[in-house]
């Protein structure tokens, strides 16, 4: 997923653990995490604003939220309009994530495989 996002793995594993995500499958310690398409967009516009408003993660994570939630357009206390094609967002992320796919395998995880050496004892 981070690969999909353009964002260092660490930063993302960092948000998901700081952070509850919906959509964000939360399994005990050594499990990969398994995120949702709604949980990637999430995500993507999460990032979109960090970079295009500066916000910071959680503030963010809870305007995302918001605007997904309000169909892409909110309106603030103070009267500011915020809009996004949440169309055009989901594509960006099919597109990523199928990219992503493509290039990065998926590691295996866990102790590997004895080796039989066909020595004889």
């Amino acid at each position: 997923m981070a690969l999909a996002l353009k964002v260092a793995p660490k930063w993302l594993d960092n948000l998901l653990s700081h952070h509850p995500v919906a959509g964000v499958d939360r399994e005990s310690r050594g499990r990969a995490r398994r995120l949702s398409s709604s949980s990637a967009q999430l995500l993507a516009v999460t990032l979109m604003l960090i970079n295009d408003l500066d916000l910071g993660t959680p503030g963010g994570l809870a305007l995302a939220e918001k605007l997904i939630s309000s169909g892409g357009r909110l309106q603030t206390p103070g009267g500011l309009h915020l809009e996004i094609d949440l169309n055009a967002a989901r594509q960006i992320v099919i597109e990523r994530l199928n990219y992503a796919v493509e290039i990065a395998p998926v590691p295996r995880r866990g102790r590997p495989p004895r080796r039989k050496t066909g020595r004889l004892t």
